[in-house]
């Protein structure tokens, strides 16, 4: 390297969701909220899918919305990679990770699915 140039330190950028709304105008914390609230006031089970380009906080809206549901035992909050599972039998992933989570909340009998 010559005399007087200066070196760039190269930074890796983690790729795992944030615990926070590190952006301030806290869209990604009230996007959690307003699903937070619409789990909790209507009836029935839920499937909502959150869509976005590549870094555009989806992964972080599911970790605080996640995180809001983590003491609530009558809520279960199942993520699925469907990115993680290309060419797998996705239905068949989805359902063996859904029942696994159930299983892991004690939300339904293990012996009973085991052999299903």
């Amino acid at each position: 390297m010559a005399t007087g140039e200066k070196t760039c330190r190269t930074v890796l950028l983690s790729d795992e969701p944030a615990s926070k709304d590190e952006f301030g105008s806290q869209s990604h914390q009230r996007l959690a909220d307003a699903l937070a609230n619409l789990i909790r006031t209507e009836k029935g089970g839920k499937s909502i899918a959150l869509e976005g380009s590549w870094g555009s906080g989806k992964s972080t809206v599911v970790k605080l919305l996640t995180d809001q549901f983590s003491e609530d035992s009558d809520t279960v909050i199942l993520t699925f990679d469907a990115w993680a599972h290309q060419g797998d039998p996705l239905r068949r992933t989805f359902l063996e990770s859904l029942i696994d989570r159930l299983i892991e909340d004690k939300w339904v009998d293990e012996s009973y699915w085991s052999g299903k």
